[in-house]
Order: C-alpha cells, then sequence, then structure tokens
C-alpha cells in the first residue's frame, strides 16, 4: 500500500485586518471586547459581539466562521473521501474548536493609545497518542490485507484504503474530543494598537500565538 502524510494543522486563522475598529472615541474603545469577538466569531461561531462592535452583518460574520473550517477541510484533501465521510469531518471540526479554552482579560491602556489585553489559553490536547495510533492501525490493516491477498489474490484499491484510514482517524479524533483533555494554562499578552488609517488592530504575531496554543499540532502519517 502507498504510504501517504497529511499534515493536520490547526487553527483559527486569525486575520487582524478583518477585525478592525472604528478609532472615534477611544476613551471608550473596547479592546478586550475587540479582541473576544474575534475568537469567539472563528472558533465558537457567536457573532453578536463582533457585529455590534464592527457594525458588521451577520453574512460577514458567518463568512469569517466558515472559512475557518474550510480550512481544515482543504488541509485533509475532502475531494478524496466519500461525502459521508466529508460531512462527517465538517462537523467533527466545529466541536472540535467548540471545545478550545480561552479567557480574555481585562485591557492594560498604554501612554500611546495603545492597548494590551491578556489572554488565557489552554492547549485542547487533541492529537496526544495520534501517531502511535495511527502506526497501530497500520499495521493491522497491512496483516488484513496480506490475509486477504493469500486468501483470493484481492486488494482494496487506493480509494478504499484511503477512505478506510480516514475514517479511523475520525473515530479516534472524535473519542478525544468527546472526552477532552487540556495543557498547562499560558498566556498571551496581545497588543491593540491604530494602524496608519487610524483603526484599532490587534497584533498578528500575538494572534498567531495564540493559533498556536489552542490546540496541540502533530503530523499524522496514513
Amino acid at each position: 500500500m502507498e504510504k501517504g502524510k497529511i499534515l493536520l494543522r490547526w487553527g483559527i486563522m486569525l486575520i487582524a485586518s478583518l477585525f478592525l475598529f472604528s478609532a472615534c472615541g477611544a476613551g471608550a474603545y473596547d479592546a478586550s471586547g475587540y479582541v473576544k469577538s474575534m475568537l469567539d466569531t472563528q472558533t465558537q461561531g457567536k457573532y453578536d459581539q463582533y457585529i455590534e462592535l464592527t457594525e458588521s452583518t451577520k453574512k460577514d460574520a458567518e463568512d469569517l466562521y466558515n472559512k475557518t473550517i474550510e480550512a481544515q477541510m482543504d488541509a485533509i484533501d475532502v475531494d478524496a473521501l466519500s461525502d459521508e465521510l466529508s460531512g462527517k469531518y465538517e462537523e467533527l471540526f466545529k466541536k472540535i474548536f467548540k471545545k478550545t479554552k480561552y479567557t480574555v482579560g481585562e485591557a492594560k491602556k498604554g501612554d500611546d493609545d495603545s492597548f494590551t489585553v491578556p489572554v488565557e489559553i489552554e492547549t485542547l490536547q487533541l492529537f496526544e497518542g495520534v501517531e502511535e495510533n495511527m502506526a497501530a492501525f497500520q499495521e493491522e490493516l497491512t496483516a488484513e490485507l496480506m490475509a486477504q491477498m493469500v486468501e483470493d489474490g484481492t486488494v482494496p484499491d487506493d480509494q478504499e484504503l484511503n477512505e478506510r484510514a480516514f475514517q479511523h482517524l475520525y473515530d479516534y479524533l472524535n473519542e478525544k474530543v468527546e472526552n477532552p483533555t487540556y495543557g498547562k494554562k499560558s498566556t498571551v499578552e496581545v497588543k491593540v494598537a491604530k494602524n496608519s488609517d487610524g483603526f484599532y488592530e490587534a497584533d498578528q504575531s500575538d494572534l498567531e500565538e495564540i493559533d498556536n496554543k489552542l490546540i496541540d499540532t502533530a503530523d499524522s502519517g496514513i
């Protein structure tokens, strides 16, 4: 059986430029609400605060949430899966992001009209043990295929083998999501400042750090 490798890269793909807030009325600016609305929109599918603070439409907010899910679907090449299994993965990704844990603290204003917003994160331990589990699955599958060849001289085609591998991975991850475990708490200090156009936006590197800590990552050989 040809051995492929997929990279399951999990993250919320925070794009600061899509979450710009008017700098008018800076004294009443809600930097904590700004950061929380980004996280809630893209991980929880909760749009109310985002819509209120940005004066965006519900469709705009839904599009941002859907892009988070679509990015994960693209990562596993859903075109190679059956419609049924593809649908299962889409729902799985939604459950995974809803299980992320973060707490947005009170913003502290700096001397230059910028803000620092602490975000406490508990990393979802989603991929712990996945490599070992998939290796064991491959051994079992190889033994099964060898026995089948001896018996009738046939083996499943690549599409069927791919489907079985991704079904097994789905079952494993779904069980992990149903009984989630989390790593130690860590805090990311997110800087929110005016850009050259006079709009507040969060520092992209700080958002990427959140991205990296919300869910653990792993290469999974299939």
